[in-house]
């Protein structure tokens, strides 16, 4: 199935690559962003089908290599990464580096108010906690109006958006045990991650700085669950 969507997708883009050489490219513009809309949801539901596979045998990592790993993929070069993350992780590696790429496009996608562009000044942290770890941006932060619905499947507020990044992330965690909210409160850039990983001559926010951005916090649910989960962080 997933072939016969994503092959008529790439005749589709290859025939306007085409025409964009010859003619208007404002409507091929268009065009494209749908198809890249359908191609990312194909995505984004195979990946749902595939979550009911359980994860892969946990092993032994570093938590700021797979951060980096994630954001390679999916990071902006108009956003800052400031990671905090010097901790042993053990898991399904390829499933959390997924779980960090949907949560940095998240963060990315609504950076900006009306979510009409990609952000020019985003700082994207990442920390790890005694329970966890914290990804948190200093964008406008989620609508209250939509707060308890962020990780429903199919919810977005962007006209764009697929609904189903967050969904994934949840789907991820849960399988290793572990869960995954939106914190309420106001984060402290300067306590969630104090090492600038971002390009040269630019800043850490300073302690004290708090934001009202969005903040996903993912822990153990309790000790008990903490020593059988299949995720867990060593620092």
């Amino acid at each position: 199935v997933s072939h016969d969507l994503r092959n008529p997708l790439s005749v589709i883009r290859a025939s306007m690559e085409m025409a964009r050489l010859k003619d208007d490219t404002t409507p091929l513009a268009r065009g494209e962003r749908a198809v890249d809309r359908i191609d990312q949801l194909v995505t984004e539901l195979l990946t749902l089908a595939r979550q009911g596979s359980g994860i892969d045998e946990p092993t032994e990592f570093t938590l700021d290599g797979v951060v980096r790993d994630a954001w390679g993929t999916a990071g902006s070069p108009d956003a800052t990464l400031l990671v905090d993350a010097d901790a042993r992780v053990r898991g399904d590696r390829g499933r959390l580096r997924q779980a960090f790429e949907n949560l940095f496009r998240n963060c990315i996608e609504h950076g900006t108010q009306d979510g009409s562009a990609a952000p020019t000044d985003l700082t994207v942290a990442v920390a790890a906690t005694e329970s966890g770890f914290l990804v948190a941006d200093d964008g406008p932060g989620v609508d209250p109006a939509h707060r308890e619905r962020v990780f429903e499947p199919g919810v977005t507020t962007r006209e764009d958006g697929t609904g189903y990044g967050l969904d994934i992330v949840r789907e991820i965690v849960e399988s290793h045990g572990w869960e995954v909210t939106l914190r309420d409160d106001a984060v402290d850039m300067g306590d969630v991650a104090r090492e600038d990983t971002g390009v040269d001559g630019e800043r850490a926010p300073d302690a004290g700085d708090e934001v009202d951005g969005a903040c996903f916090e993912v822990r153990a649910p309790g000790p008990e669950a903490a020593a059988e989960a299949d995720l867990w962080i060593d620092q």
